[in-house]
């Protein structure tokens, strides 16, 4: 009796058991659809990114900021593998086709990172929203693309760019305000970039010209476009002190070589935009790239995890950076994955489910999403970035070019000496009471990269510390006999390889890298030291116990 009792209720326990829905039968009621993730498949972020077109050295530079941030996610979401792979887009409006095509045809991708070029998105995006992916892009910059009411807003499409409305103005703003301009011309070539390099100088002018600024020619050209003579020649007609052209290469490099030989122009600034943001620029300009300037993301206002953890890693696994939206690429990545780990749903077996119509929504409402660019918010149309937008000087075969703008300035004074503290906080340049003979006006300018010429190991603090007299404008210097103060804190991820008590400020001669007295503070992670001359400095240290011939400046 007890035994068919038993086997009684262990069928009817059967029977309940049966008609529970197992993870895989589970119903998909999101309006756009659901990826359903088996317990040991891979959840599939695709990129469709130019990793071999002309504009490579941003693409390739996106898609390793993806990797390492693969790489800090232990290769898994949710406890699944990662399975990154996609398509080279090639910049062109032909390669964004296909790579839509390609894409949207593959119902296993959750989401695309992309597109590289904005004229790719222009093709590739319409078709990525119409299969239900999200589409986050790290280098779109064109505004059509998320205007409230565009055409070419596509639902699931952010970006972690910045729109161009804030790069060309901000060209403006410098040129006008910080070097003095007060005429410039411009140069795109719309035909083929359907507006991109259009809008650029578009914002530029319109910027200029509210400040005051008058814009003596406007010129367009192709993107084949090698002999720039008659376009340079009718340029130089009007004598702008500035000329302003955002193209792509090899134009840009083709601009630059023959402005500098170009009659009524040898004097005039030359600016780019990001797109020239490249070591392609200096290969193809020689000498003639000295002085050239380009607006770009602002990288010192990337988070202290850039510099401290990102950087070091990136450097490591590939090298240095090529372009400045290898950190954008991170935070897309980044952001995707928060959203996924907010709406999946995960079941007992680890089967997982991800509404897209749901993962848009989530993607959407980021707010303050904390990245290595900044704090995220996303508009209801997809602009997510949190944008600062630099100034940066070329010098002959050398790349990353310098930062120049925006700086940090304090005034002082003869009788009561001054502080400068920079942006970050992290440096601090004390000048004693008498010190100078006149008020002067020191500036602070991040630098980012280390020229050659150094066998040492740079730890992350390159800065140039410039003074001039506040009544003449001409460049000052520290009284004889007296000395000033640089203190620069640094943190143990910054430190990496470098042996600790062998790092000191050093400054560059124009050659080399010469060792300034220093003191190193391994409690507090502080370097002091007490110069008497402005230069660019940077703190290096050696990565074995060896003690080579240094340059060191009399006293």
């Amino acid at each position: 009796m007890k035994t068919r009792v038993f086997f009684t209720l262990a069928s009817i326990l059967g029977l309940v058991l049966l008609v529970q829905p197992t993870p895989s039968h589970a119903v998909c009621t999101d309006p756009l659809g659901c990826v359903t993730i088996g317990p040991g498949d891979p959840i599939h972020i695709a990129y469709a990114l130019d990793t071999g077109g002309p504009f490579s050295a941003y693409g390739i530079d996106e898609h390793n900021g993806v990797q390492i941030a693969i790489d800090n996610s232990g290769g898994k979401i949710l406890g699944h593998d990662i399975q990154f792979d996609g398509v080279n887009t090639g910049c062109t409006p032909g390669g964004g086709l296909a790579a839509g095509q390609t894409l949207a045809a593959d119902a296993s991708i959750v989401a695309v990172i992309g597109t590289t070029c904005s004229i790719e998105a222009l093709e590739a995006v319409p078709l990525l929203s119409e299969a239900g992916f999200v589409i986050v892009s790290p280098s779109n910059t064109h505004p059509i693309l998320t205007e409230p009411g565009s055409p070419h807003n596509h639902p699931g499409y952010l970006r972690t760019a910045p729109s161009d409305r804030v790069q060309g103005a901000g060209a403006a703003e410098f040129a006008y305000k910080q070097l003095g301009v007060t005429k410039a011309a411009t140069i795109h070539d719309d035909i083929s970039y359907d507006g991109y390099t259009g809008y650029l100088q578009h914002s530029f002018v319109s910027k200029f010209t509210s400040l005051g600024g008058t814009i003596t020619g406007q010129e367009v050209i192709t993107p084949e476009q090698t002999d720039m003579s008659a376009v340079l020649a009718r340029i130089a007609v009007g004598s702008p002190e500035l000329l302003y052209f955002p193209v792509f290469m090899p134009a840009g490099g083709h601009i630059i070589t023959q402005a500098r030989h170009t009659k009524g122009l040898e004097s005039a600034y030359l600016m780019g935009g990001e797109t020239l943001f490249t070591p392609e620029v200096v290969d193809a300009t020689g000498e003639n790239i000295e002085g050239f300037m380009v607006t770009a993301l602002d990288l010192t206002q990337n988070s202290a995890d850039y510099y401290d953890s990102f950087l070091p890693a990136y450097k490591a696994k590939f090298g240095d950076p090529t372009s400045p939206c290898h950190a954008l690429a991170y935070d897309a990545f980044m952001m995707i994955k928060a959203a996924i780990e907010r709406v999946a749903i995960v079941y007992p077996d680890g089967t997982i489910q991800i509404g897209r119509q749901a993962l848009r929504d989530a993607m959407y409402s980021t707010r303050n999403f904390p990245g290595l660019t900044g704090n995220l918010t996303c508009s209801a149309t997809g602009d997510c970035a949190d944008p600062h937008i630099a100034v940066y000087r070329y010098h002959t075969g050398q790349f990353p070019p310098e930062r120049i703008w925006p700086q940090t300035i304090g005034t002082i004074s003869p009788e009561s000496g001054g502080m400068v503290i920079s942006e970050h906080g992290d440096t601090t340049v004390q000048i004693p009471p008498g010190a100078v003979t006149n008020t002067v006006i020191i500036t602070y300018t991040f630098a980012y990269g280390v020229p050659p010429g150094s066998n040492l190991t740079d730890i992350g603090h390159v800065f140039d510390l410039r003074a001039v007299y506040s009544d003449t404008g001409q460049p000052a210097q520290i009284a004889p006999g007296y000395n000033y103060t640089v203190t620069v804190q640094y943190t143990d991820a910054e430190k990496g390889p470098a042996i600790e008590n062998t790092l000191a400020l050093y400054y560059w001669d124009g050659s080399q890298w010469v060792k300034e007295t220093s003191s190193v503070d391994t409690i507090a992670n502080t370097v002091t030291a007490w110069p008497n001359h402005f230069s660019r400095w940077a703190v290096l240290g050696e990565t074995r116990q060896v003690y080579l011939p240094l340059v060191l400046r009399n006293r």
